[in-house]
């Protein structure tokens, strides 16, 4: 059984990523325990907020050089 430590971005919290499902068999997508999440929304989620992170510390960089040149 393969398992992982993921932080998921639904339970907001790491939890454990496994490949079996509730009837023990092998195979399926590697989802959370607690939620069902699976990993490649989880990896979705995480890439989405990096995005936005980004998106916003450009944002800020603008803000602050227009805040400067109109003082």
């Amino acid at each position: 059984m393969s398992e992982k430590l993921i932080y998921c971005y639904n339970c907001k919290t790491y939890t454990i990523y496994n490949n079996t499902d509730t009837h023990g068999n092998s195979g399926v997508e590697s989802h959370c325990t607690s939620c069902n999440l699976y990993e490649w929304q989880n990896f979705a989620i995480e890439k989405e907020k990096e995005k936005w992170v980004h998106y916003n510390e450009k944002e800020e960089e603008k803000w602050k050089s227009e805040t400067m040149r109109l003082i």
